[in-house]
């Protein structure tokens, strides 16, 4: 399932510099995601948002880039 995806590539980017900087270099968020998926994480934005947030409807009601999400897929709307 992506969500366990999404959570196994947070994990990696909170243990592996190389990797999260590699990923963060990437100023698109598309590029980002196509990136974590070529790594082998096959998950999508609304799996991430799932994962950190636990809903992804309280996520979209609440703000469009919660700081939770925005430290790994950064927007750059904030």
């Amino acid at each position: 399932m992506s969500i366990e995806q999404a959570q196994a590539c947070i994990k990696k980017m909170k243990s592996d510099a190389e990797f999260r900087n590699r990923i963060m270099a990437l100023d698109i968020i598309d590029d980002r995601l196509t990136a974590i998926n070529e790594e082998g994480f096959i998950c999508t934005k609304k799996d991430f948002e799932f994962s950190i947030n636990g809903c992804d409807e309280s996520y979209n009601k609440s703000n469009p880039c919660p700081s939770k999400w925005a430290q790994y897929l950064h927007c750059g709307h904030c």
